[in-house]
């Protein structure tokens, strides 16, 4: 289970295993409704991750659109912790991006997400 909640850093973001019980920090900080959870491998877990993440009240500002986030897209390994980053905007499209509603594909081959900016819709293709 990912799950965040507010800090004095601004968000903390946590992963819970059921199997074990234990709760561990995350490498990473952003809301869990940014994330998606693998379908093929369980343990992976694909997320919008902001550059940097500016004070304010967590998840209120941003819902009230006092903010926006430019996000990167990492790929989480849930048991091992690792990360990867599988893809940042600014430097390829010089576009920033607060990535919302991400969904995979049954074959888990296409990211598909929401620029919160424009509404535009994109497809990442996952190698």
């Amino acid at each position: 289970m990912l799950y965040s909640g507010s800090s004095e850093s601004g968000i903390e973001t946590s992963i819970y295993s059921v199997k074990s019980g234990e709760t561990e920090t995350a490498a990473f900080k952003t809301l869990p409704e940014k994330c998606v959870w693998g379908r093929k491998d369980v343990t992976i877990i694909y997320c919008a991750v902001p550059r940097e993440i500016p004070a304010g009240r967590y998840p209120d500002d941003l819902y009230l659109g006092k903010m926006s986030f430019a996000d990167e897209i990492m790929k989480i390994d849930s048991v091992t912790g690792e990360t990867e980053t599988v893809a940042s905007f600014d430097d390829v499209f010089r576009e920033e991006m607060d990535i919302i509603e991400l969904s995979l594909d049954t074959e888990e081959k296409i990211l598909l997400f929401k620029n919160k900016n424009d509404l535009s819709l994109w497809a990442l293709t996952l190698q």
